[in-house]
């Protein structure tokens, strides 16, 4: 019988997690070891870059809803942005704005 881990069926969470490399050798398998450098540069930069071109297209999506128009200074500095807490803040002032200055004065100038 294989060593169950917290995550087993038997601890009523209903998912069978083997946590034992003498279990997987039983069955003729190596565990699977992956270099978590591996998974960041595969999964998660790729995703994070993904959510930050999403978050950009969308301030400046509200922006064009709201007054008509992005000035290209204003769509070139928004396009720099690759810090997810600027681009969440900034999101919050292309929804609530009251003008493009103002928005352009939240960008930092």
């Amino acid at each position: 019988m294989p060593p169950w881990n917290a995550l087993s069926p038997r601890s009523g969470t209903g998912i069978g997690i083997y946590s034992d490399a003498a279990w997987y050798a039983s069955l003729g398998r190596k565990e699977e070891m992956v270099d978590p450098g591996i998974l960041e540069e595969l999964i998660v930069l790729p995703v994070r870059r993904k959510l930050a071109m999403w978050a950009r297209l969308t301030v400046l999506h509200w922006l064009k809803d709201r007054f008509g128009s992005v000035p290209p200074d204003i769509e070139h500095r928004v396009q720099e942005i690759t810090k997810p807490d600027v681009l969440w803040q900034i999101e919050s002032k292309a929804a609530c704005c009251p003008d493009l200055e103002t928005f352009r004065q939240a960008l930092g100038g």
